[in-house]
C-alpha cells in the first residue's frame, strides 16, 4: 500500500496528477482481466461495464493529447507556409 501510494505521489510531482488518474484508472482495470486469468474469478455484467467505460475513458485521453499535439503542431508555424524556397506570409 505504502509502495502503491509513493508511486502515485511520485507521478503525480514528475507529471501531472491528471495523467496519474488516468495510469490509476488503467491499472484498475488490466486487475480485474487479470484475476479473472489467474484466480479464475467470474466476471459480471458490472465487471464489463466497468472495464468497457475505464477503456472509453483511457482512450478518449490518449485521442485529445493527439488532438492538442496536433494543434501545437500547427501553431508552430505560425501561418507562415514554404514554397520553393520562399515564404509566404
Amino acid at each position: 500500500m505504502a509502495n502503491s501510494l509513493h508511486w502515485h505521489v511520485g507521478l503525480v510531482f514528475e507529471v501531472s496528477s491528471l495523467f496519474s488518474v488516468v495510469i490509476g484508472n488503467l491499472v484498475l482495470t488490466i486487475t480485474p482481466i487479470l484475476a479473472v486469468m489467474v484466480f479464475h474469478d467470474k466476471i459480471y455484467g458490472v465487471k464489463v461495464i466497468a472495464f468497457l467505460l475505464a477503456i472509453w475513458g483511457f482512450l478518449s485521453y490518449i485521442y485529445q493529447h493527439y488532438l492538442d499535439d496536433q494543434k501545437a503542431k500547427e501553431g508552430k508555424s505560425g501561418g507562415l507556409e514554404v514554397s520553393n524556397g520562399e515564404v509566404e506570409i
